[in-house]
């Protein structure tokens, strides 16, 4: 290959020279565009390249996350991962493929482009301005007058400096075309080699590809055709689909329940919600694992809720077996009971209920509502059975004891809540070593160490609103009565509140027992016989009933007739205040001989030791007899040491500095059950509270001759927190305002009484209430 001209043409600057530089420097130019062109082109396939194996790669995602829905389907999940896999590894080859051609075409012959075509651009240029010096030079010599020896002398020296100059660049410029015009052979015609190399190559390494994968390809075209197959065969065996149609009520009958197997249950109920409309609605319920839980038929997952009461610990947010979110209606079953809805006019109705809420649910049969009926039962017995037998170990004869140092307070339990508490979270054990101490504890107080009903020992469940312990079967029967009668709480599950174990140290079976059963008189009375630990369920339903519903043994309170006919009348009665933190004082008759106690001594139906409950004559100084004042008052036992240890940490009576034994002296024309309990919730008088409430006292009476103030009103004058706990887990009502418009939240401000300020936001009472 030669030179477009020889260097002598070049220096002659011939206009064969000049025009064969004009014919190379067109030719190099049509070349430019065109590789601009090819460059151009192969940028944008390989950007749709890169585009089409992002897309690709997506695919492949998405065919992954479609091969998870068969996880459950080993064969079919296999011959996907395997076909995933091949799809992939070519996806590489793509991508390589796409990487090639970039290099190979776009990148070489811009390099071309860059380092030679433009390089001989540039030349020209310069080559032009010294060939347009060179001529202006020697014009300028061509007019030299020859008689100038000086001028001519310089002008010649100038002529040969510019025609060098001229030359050397008309070489280069020679030069460079001369290369350019040698390079683009070569450079792209090896682009293209390049570029069908990488399709070589891409194609080479599918074919070794898909050569490997041949067999499995086979035995899973093998696979698909078994899979038709099976299809074909079940489309035919489904032909006659129609004939096993029944009009029958598709339940689980009584008959096919096992007693050696968990109770399992399902099914369609209507369910009342809960709103002012009172609307039914039809859910899909199961009763599993000691728990009753419905879903919808369909639609949308939804958060998990919780009706079972705000109070449940673990609320149990659950799944069914299907993964579908679902609504506990109740969590524990050990706190229910089922019985049959006797005031709704639709039929095969049943109720659900717990301590915190009555379900109303209906079967669309007799053939479900029995079976659902006898289910609920059948579960609600076995799971009280195995708590039974669970906390036969944890808490029978080798109960666990207290650790070397229990804490200080009876029950008092690490919560997030307790802003008291400093100290880190409770782990099990030592949650289960308070559980113990407080069950130890509460066992210490007289008479609760049986159940207050039956007489069955170590009870494990209590009445917070009574303030006794039960034993299971006869909680059972306490949580059947329903909420505004007991409140039924376990003492080794449960986490208790420190003003709940104040009150249950307070009040107990003993006390509550002379209260209930005044007038009762074993052998003698009327009514059912008294319930034993080991009388059947109707027995204690029965005794229960007449006990706690009816309160047929509650001695009413004396009339004005008795009053009279006894040898001293009084003109005046009164309460008298409960002392703090040790034994009331307690004063014997006067010997002038003073009215018999109304709450007179309680026979115990348990062979338990008596003990005499007394309306005495005090006098508010020194304990000397009032020869007109008539004293109501009910025995309280004094707390135990760890449970004094409570009281005083408490801020329990932390703003009243009363005397102890001061009582308000009321008319007798004024002793009725409603005052009685005004005056009682005044002097802090638990024993005097639960007798008022046993004889059906209003919780919400307004004294109309006090400002219209309630007895909850009262309990916070006393500033004490247990008579006002006492009071709202009665049912008072937290919100209740006397005649100025103050709440016994303002009064709780007012006298700066941290503990029952705290107890009522617990209760959400009403902070948008104004006077």
């Amino acid at each position: 290959m030669r030179a477009i001209i020889d260097n002598i043409e070049c220096q002659r600057d011939s206009p064969r020279f000049r025009q064969v530089l004009e014919e190379n420097e067109k030719d190099l130019d049509i070349l430019e565009s065109k590789l601009e062109k090819v460059v151009k082109q192969c940028n944008q396939m390989v950007a749709a390249g890169k585009q089409f194996n992002q897309e690709q790669e997506q695919l492949i995602h998405t065919l992954w996350d479609c091969a998870g829905y068969f996880s459950d389907d080993s064969s079919v999940q296999a011959a996907l991962n395997r076909m995933l896999s091949a799809l992939r590894e070519a996806a590489k080859y793509h991508v390589i493929l796409v990487d090639q051609a970039a290099r190979a075409v776009t990148k070489n012959l811009s390099s071309f482009i860059k380092n030679e075509l433009h390089k001989v651009k540039d030349l020209r240029h310069y080559f032009e301005k010294v060939s347009g010096d060179m001529d202006s030079v020697l014009h300028r010599a061509s007019s030299v007058s020859r008689t100038r020896t000086q001028d001519v002398n310089d002008i010649n020296n100038l002529v040969i400096a510019t025609r060098r100059a001229f030359r050397h660049t008309a070489v280069d410029y020679v030069h460079a075309m001369s290369i350019a015009q040698g390079k683009k052979r070569h450079e792209v015609v090896g682009a293209l080699l390049s570029y069908l190399k990488a399709y070589s190559t891409f194609y080479h390494q599918g074919t070794d590809l898909c050569d490997d994968l041949k067999p499995s390809l086979e035995k899973i075209s093998e696979e698909v055709n078994l899979m038709r197959q099976e299809v074909s065969d079940l489309d035919k065996n489904m032909e006659n689909r129609h004939t096993d149609v029944t009009d029958k009520d598709l339940v689980l009958s009584v008959d096919q329940l096992d007693n050696s197997q968990p109770v399992t249950m399902y099914g369609y109920l209507f369910k009342r919600t809960t709103n002012a409309f009172k609307s039914w609605n039809r859910r899909y319920f199961t009763l599993q694992n000691n728990q009753l839980v419905y879903r919808k038929r369909s639609g949308v997952r939804k958060s998990v809720r919780n009706s079972g009461g705000s109070n449940l610990l673990n609320s149990g947010l659950t799944r069914s077996n299907e993964g579908e979110e679902v609504t506990v209606m109740e969590e524990d079953l050990r706190l229910c009971t089922v019985k049959a809805a006797v005031d709704v006019d639709r039929r095969f109705c049943f109720e659900v209920v717990s301590p915190f809420k009555c379900h109303m649910l209906q079967a669309e049969s007799e053939e479900s509502y029995n079976s659902w009926i006898s289910a609920l039962q059948r579960g609600i017995g076995q799971a009280l059975q195995l708590s039974s037998h669970e906390n036969s170990f944890t808490f029978g004869n080798d109960a666990p004891s207290p650790s070397p140092n229990p804490p200080k307070g009876l029950g008092a339990t690490t919560t997030p809540g307790d802003s008291n508490n400093s100290s880190p979270a409770t782990t099990p054990q030592a949650s289960t070593a308070h559980k113990a101490h407080l069950w130890q504890e509460l066992m210490s107080i007289p008479g609760n160490d049986l159940c207050c009903d039956c007489g069955a020992s170590n009870p494990r469940w209590a009445s917070i609103n009574l303030g006794v312990t039960l034993c299971i079967e006869c909680s059972g029967i306490h949580r059947s009565l329903g909420v505004h009668y007991s409140k039924v709480r376990s003492l080794t599950l449960d986490a208790w509140e420190p003003e709940m174990v104040k009150l249950m140290h307070d009040l107990g079976n003993s006390v509550i027992n002379r209260i209930y059963l005044a007038t009762y008189v074993p052998g003698e009375s009327s009514g059912p016989p008294a319930a034993k630990p080991d009388s059947q369920r109707s027995v204690r339903e029965d005794w229960i009933k007449v006990k706690y519903v009816e309160r047929r043994y509650v001695k009413p309170l004396p009339t004005a007739s008795e009053l009279e006919n006894n040898s001293h009348q009084q003109r005046t009665w009164g309460i008298p205040r409960r002392p703090r933190h040790s034994r009331a004082p307690r004063v014997s008759k006067s010997s002038s001989g003073s009215l018999d106690a109304s709450l007179s001594s309680v026979g115990d139906t348990h062979d338990q030791e008596e003990s005499h409950s007394e309306i005495t004559n005090m006098s508010p100084e020194a304990g000397t007899p009032l020869a007109d004042v008539l004293l109501l008052d009910i025995d309280i036992q004094s707390p135990t040491r760890d449970a004094q240890e409570i009281l005083e940490t408490s801020d329990d009576y932390s703003t009243d500095d009363r005397n102890p034994s001061y009582v308000k002296e009321e008319s007798l024309s004024s002793l009725y059950p409603d005052m009685v309990l005004y005056r009682a919730s005044e002097a802090d008088n638990l024993g005097m509270i639960s007798y008022s409430l046993a004889l059906e006292a209003n919780k919400n009476w307004h004294n109309p001759d006090d400002n219209g103030q309630t007895p909850l009103h009262q309990a916070v004058a006393s500033c004490s927190v247990r008579s006002v706990q006492h009071l709202l887990i009665n049912g008072a009502k937290v919100n209740e305002q006397d005649y100025s418009g103050r709440t016994p939240l303002h009064l709780a401000a007012l006298k700066s009484n941290i503990g029952q300020v705290c107890l009522f936001l617990k209760h959400r009472v009403d902070l948008n209430i104004k006077r």
